[in-house]
């Protein structure tokens, strides 16, 4: 009697490991298909402003896995320059180098899934430094012009910052820069520098954390570099839109 027990216990098990295979299987085909008719209806039908005649507005430019890049995306981030910190009227980034910078952010937040909270107050603040760098009147007509409300634009500011933050999880504690290579950035790259705009260099003790900071950057970029190379091998990229289109 124990011996048959045992014996339906097993197939029981068999037969619900089976069954919940079954069910993933359905769950990702499901998940595949409805992308896949989501990417086909988009690059047949675009979304349409009627105006006299049927007008495509937008495009699919690139598909990471399980998130869809639209063309607007790319002029969303190009027309806010997100992508250049530094200048208040940054040349314009070639398309392609957008999209790929916006591939790596889909990679970054899909693949590692890292609960890293971002405060409402960030958003706020980095909202505030797009009004200061580009002016209110601006930021609003740019805003009207892709028919964004600011809570549209705040997506993408902290899809940035999740992503910076990931990356500073990861890398920022890990490096380490020794005095020789302070000493050797000093002497071979600050001095020249300050040489060649016709100044005297500072003294390497008050330019110590500049310095470090510089060192640091690099290296960090380095070893981002390389990682992202290795995720973007692993997953699943369709770049559609190779190059900038009205």
């Amino acid at each position: 009697m124990l011996h048959l027990v045992k014996e339906n216990l097993s197939l029981l098990l068999l037969l619900a490991m089976f069954f919940n295979f079954i069910d993933l299987v359905r769950i990702r085909y499901q998940r595949r298909m409805g992308l896949c008719l989501s990417v086909l209806f988009l690059m047949s039908s675009g979304f349409f402003s009627f105006s006299g005649s049927q007008e495509v507005i937008d495009r699919v430019a690139a598909v990471v896995n399980d998130y869809v890049i639209t063309l607007s995306d790319v002029k969303i981030v190009t027309s806010f320059y997100l992508f250049d910190e530094e200048e208040n009227e940054s040349p314009e980034k070639d398309f392609l180098e957008i999209l790929n910078l916006l591939i790596n952010h889909k990679l970054v937040i899909g693949l590692t899934q890292e609960s890293i909270p971002v405060e409402p107050e960030a958003v706020e603040a980095a909202y505030q430094f797009l009004l200061n760098k580009l002016g209110y009147e601006d930021v609003k007509t740019r805003l009207d012009l892709f028919g964004l409300k600011k809570e549209d634009l705040e997506a993408y500011l902290l899809e940035k910052i999740l992503f910076q933050r990931i990356i500073e999880n990861r890398f920022g504690l890990a490096v380490r820069v020794s005095l020789n290579e302070i000493e050797k950035f000093y002497g071979e790259k600050f001095v020249p520098s300050q040489k060649t705009k016709n100044m005297e260099p500072l003294p390497m003790i008050e330019v110590l954390e500049e310095i470090e900071s510089a060192i640091k950057k690099d290296k960090i970029s380095t070893l981002v570099g390389e990682w992202l190379n290795n995720l973007r091998r692993e997953a699943d990229i369709q770049i559609l839109i190779k190059e900038k289109t009205s």
